[in-house]
């Protein structure tokens, strides 16, 4: 499982089994759910924090 915490404290989780990336949005503020079961076994996870804000 793939997590990573931008500067802004946003928690991003890769969910193997539903194959998605789960983004806990900083300060509790709710949650974002990335590629519902389009992202095969995202084991690990990177946001480009400096250029477009891609997610890898």
């Amino acid at each position: 499982m793939g997590i990573y915490v931008d500067r802004k404290g946003n928690v991003y989780v890769g969910d193997l089994g539903k194959n998605r990336i789960v983004k806990y949005l900083a300060n509790n503020q709710g949650i974002q759910v990335i590629g519902q079961g389009e992202i095969g076994n995202p084991s690990s996870v990177y946001v480009d924090e400096d250029g477009d804000g891609a997610l890898y």
